[in-house]
């Protein structure tokens, strides 16, 4: 469908030379634009999420105090949810998770936090 001789891109172009691009198939348009509007963060979304990640799911008592502070804050236990690199339409509810859980991880960091933040955080 996309041969240069005979493809339907090139089909139409002799029709319409005007034609500027055909990007191909919806999902494939998506995941470009998605690329193109993470771009100017280079990577430091799904970086962080990700450090996030395992830093607390993959060490079982960084789970358990991150447990307790939802608890704490009465707050359903949920879990943070691993960012896979191929799957661009996840890193919404990957980091729409990381907004829910934004309490206790601040809870969970907040020895890590400047004394600046630490007061704005009390």
């Amino acid at each position: 469908m996309r041969g240069k001789r005979s493809g339907v891109e090139t089909q139409i172009r002799k029709e319409n030379n005007a034609l500027l691009d055909i990007s191909g198939d919806t999902v494939h348009m998506v995941s470009n634009s998605a690329k193109a509007l993470l771009n100017p963060f280079k990577s430091c979304v799904e970086e962080f999420c990700t450090d996030v990640y395992y830093d607390i799911e993959k060490f079982p008592k960084q789970k358990e105090l991150f447990g307790e502070f939802q608890s704490l804050l009465h707050m359903k236990n949920k879990s943070l949810i691993r960012p896979i690199s191929s799957r661009f339409l996840q890193m919404l509810e990957v980091c729409n998770r990381i907004r829910e859980l934004v309490d206790p991880l601040i809870a969970h960091y907040f020895s890590f936090l400047s004394p600046h933040d630490q007061r704005k955080y009390r």
